[in-house]
């Protein structure tokens, strides 16, 4: 591809290094990205795509160094320097030199955010993209509690029944092995918790808001107060999860400030379910921090509206209760 063809083309194009690096990128791909050339130059791919999507970049350099110039499409989040999120429809492509030894990606960029907010196609695709997401961690998740878990327990059982076998003097090795598994035990329920916890499932919204609530600001003696409804909230696994996903996000941002009180409220109303997370204390808001990013997507997902105001040092979430259908009634939710 001549250098300018590549500069003028309409389509956002780049040449990305085998180690992720950005080599050449053209005026549109830029203006997708809200980035001037020279400073793509010295970011990575992994420095502008959603954190969410960063084990699908994994997936497509894998494929296309598995397939010779053959594209690998995909759908992907990217986030701009602004902070806003812009789904893509990517091709990419191995190249080689005479040799046919490889030398970089080529990778072609497609904006359709608006496909995906306004087309049901699209946005079809889309949140299933992200319910496969959510899936893999349930799935990993499960493996870590029934396999790894499981695994070190029996470990830990092993190690109890060979200290009375051990000759004398060598209970503090096993006493050291012994605290070892307990800390990979922590951990691991730690991860398995965090990937997907198994309380919002089990006891609903209201009750993983307050594990999660504990689980941070307890931990770090940050007072703090959920707010509930009168009556628990009967929703949808998707709506469930993606307000979960909201108030998890903006706990991790939160707790990056020096705070003195969070309070996270969750109120309804026939035409809307409201979570808000009210703080006191001091605490700087970027919109393209990633926690903000990451609240945007779920407000977008579940066809919603957020705010972030560092000044009145609130989040609101507002997100309807059920879509209208074609002669205005109301469409029940989809339960599990």
């Amino acid at each position: 591809m001549s250098y300018d063809s590549f500069i003028e083309s309409e389509r956002a194009v780049a040449e990305v290094s085998l180690d992720g690096c950005w080599l050449r990128t053209n005026n549109a791909l830029c203006k997708l990205l809200g980035y001037e050339a020279h400073e793509l130059k010295s970011m990575r791919v992994r420095d502008v795509t959603h954190p969410e999507d960063r084990a699908l970049s994994v997936n497509i350099v894998d494929q296309a160094l598995r397939h010779y110039e053959r594209f690998q499409q995909e759908l992907k989040r990217y986030v701009r320097k602004d902070g806003a999120v812009v789904w893509v429809l990517l091709q990419t492509t191995l190249k080689r030199d005479a040799e046919g030894e490889p030398t970089h990606f080529l990778s072609f960029l497609e904006d359709v955010t608006y496909r995906v907010a306004h087309e049901p196609l699209a946005r079809a695709i889309a949140a299933r993209m992200q319910s496969l997401q959510e899936q893999e961690k349930a799935r990993i998740a499960r493996e870590l509690h029934d396999q790894l878990g499981q695994s070190l327990s029996a470990l830990k059982f092993e190690v109890s029944w060979l200290k009375s076998k051990l000759p004398e003097g060598s209970e503090a090795h096993a006493a050291r092995l012994t605290l070892s598994i307990d800390s990979i035990l922590r951990s691991v329920r730690q991860l398995w918790k965090g990937l997907r916890p198994p309380i919002l499932d089990e006891l609903g919204l209201e009750a993983a808001i307050d594990w999660l609530l504990q689980e941070n600001c307890g931990l770090q003696g940050i007072p703090w107060q959920l707010v509930r409804p009168d009556r628990p909230l009967r929703l949808d696994s998707r709506t469930r999860l993606g307000l979960f996903r909201v108030c998890e996000a903006g706990l991790h941002l939160l707790l990056e400030g020096a705070l003195e009180q969070i309070t996270v409220t969750l109120s309804v109303d026939p035409e809307q379910i409201r979570l808000d997370l009210d703080w006191e204390g001091e605490l700087q808001v970027s919109s393209s921090h990633a926690g903000v990013v990451a609240m945007n997507d779920q407000a977008l997902q579940l066809k919603g509206t957020l705010t972030c105001d560092e000044n009145e040092q609130n989040i609101r979430l507002r997100v309807p209760r059920a879509d209208a259908s074609p002669d205005n009634r109301k469409v029940p939710p989809h339960w599990e």
